[in-house]
């Protein structure tokens, strides 16, 4: 019963430390892809 719940636990903060992750590079995803839609905007305009 013991292993079994800090098998449980582990995986819980492996679960968490990914859903961290993923947010942060979602997040960079989404500069980065605004940064170039942004240039991309300024040469059609400019």
């Amino acid at each position: 019963m013991n292993e079994l719940e800090s098998i449980v636990r582990k995986f819980g903060q492996n679960v968490a430390e990914l859903k961290k992750s993923l947010t942060i590079s979602s997040l960079l995803l989404a500069f980065t892809l605004g940064l170039l839609v942004g240039s991309i905007i300024c040469r059609l305009w400019g």
